[in-house]
């Protein structure tokens, strides 16, 4: 299904997608809706949506897990504060090599 949305996408065409799945969400769409009661509760762009965990809760939806290792790689390494937080898995592989080479030390020889 979602090959055959992307292949959509690629052509030009505009999709709205109605889900549940908050990591689904997270790295494919652009913008967002949340819908609670009924109601529109929030909407804008789908990073700043979906990292607000109050308008989650409320709606009874989850923080993607990108955004949720995203915002624990922050507050363990915060000289990352403010850098953009992975949008994929991809971004998400490569922040934490970018990571693992930052701290890893040479090893010296005694």
């Amino acid at each position: 299904m979602l090959a055959l949305l992307n292949d959509l996408h690629r052509a030009g065409t505009t999709l709205l997608v109605s889900t549940h799945d908050t990591d689904l969400a997270y790295e494919w769409g652009d913008a967002a809706w949340v819908l609670r009661d009924g109601r529109m509760a929030a909407q804008g762009l789908m990073a700043e949506i979906l990292r607000d965990p109050e308008t989650l809760r409320r709606a009874h939806l989850k923080l993607p897990a990108l955004l949720d290792f995203g915002l624990a790689i922050q507050k363990a390494f915060p000289m990352l504060a403010g850098q953009p937080l992975p949008g994929s898995h991809e971004e998400m592989l490569e922040l934490i090599q970018q990571l693992r080479l930052a701290t890893t030390a040479p090893v010296r020889d005694s």
